[in-house]
């Protein structure tokens, strides 16, 4: 089985020193992968973007937030993700983020 069937999905945090400011570039590369699912969170401004459905190296649907709103990460995950508790980059860094189940 090739890795990208193994991986159902992605968190990919940007970094001060090294994160482009477009993440656009590294979505790509991803969807040609065909991860199915890859969150991107990006700590310099607080917000995160829930790319799904990969198709001819690009990601068909893209679901924008910030951070205190819950990212709805779809099936075969079917969890939501706090992410109240991230940090931002300049601020001192509070509880982690937390997994809570769905409710149905």
């Amino acid at each position: 089985m090739s890795a990208a069937k193994r991986v159902c999905s992605l968190i990919e945090p940007g970094a001060a020193s090294t994160c482009p400011r477009s993440t656009a570039p590294a979505a790509d590369w991803y969807a040609v992968a065909r991860v199915p699912v890859l969150l991107v969170v990006d700590p310099r401004n607080g917000t995160w973007a829930l790319h799904t459905r990969p198709d001819n190296g690009a990601y068909r649907d893209v679901l924008p937030g910030k951070y205190g709103e819950t990212v709805p990460l779809p099936e075969p995950l079917g969890i939501d993700v706090a992410t109240d508790g991230f940090p931002v980059y300049g601020e001192v860094a509070g509880p982690q983020g937390r997994f809570t189940e769905k409710t149905q």
